[in-house]
């Protein structure tokens, strides 16, 4: 009975001590470890890439992500970056394509918020593969140098594929 009128005539006391020490804790926290706002470089990948298939126009070779992440996060980023960058080919054909970028977080880096990302979206033009298979000859031009002589040419290959696009 008397432990519910006291804290029946200290509740506002109570609440507001609780909401100051919560106050106080994320502000510890967040001054020891501040979120920091950065620009990072961050390697493009293909994946899924068919084996019949080549890309015909060049592709970046990074993209630039801007985030936001506590410090000692990024300072880890700095050391050894694991962000992946990458746009999926499952079950493309010859064509031009719009593929939006994937950027893969692992799980020790969810705090990490995506601010920018540059490029979002990439063309790409994709032509089919060819082989052939061509016959080696040797062809020899001119003579030798002087002091030099050519005797009996050989080589192992008979033919070689050659493989390009469509």
């Amino acid at each position: 009975m008397k432990l519910m009128r006291w804290l029946g005539s200290n509740l506002t006391s109570l609440i507001m001590s609780l909401l100051l020490a919560l106050v106080i804790w994320i502000s510890a926290v967040t001054s020891a470890n501040p979120n920091v706002e950065v620009e990072l470089s961050v390697p493009l990948e293909i994946r899924e890439q068919s084996s019949d298939i080549a890309i015909v126009d060049p592709l970046p070779q990074t993209i630039y992500l801007k985030v936001l992440a506590p410090e000692s996060i990024i300072q880890s980023l700095e050391e050894d970056n694991p962000l992946v960058a990458y746009i999926n080919l499952t079950d493309i054909e010859a064509g031009t394509y719009r593929f939006t970028i994937q950027v893969e977080l692992p799980d020790q880096l969810k705090p990490i918020r995506i601010l920018d990302q540059n490029p979002e979206k990439v063309e790409l033009k994709v032509s089919n593969l060819i082989s052939k298979l061509l016959p080696v000859s040797i062809q020899v031009e001119g003579e030798p140098a002087i002091g030099y002589q050519t005797s009996g040419l050989s080589w192992d290959m008979s033919s070689v594929t050659v493989t390009g696009q469509d």
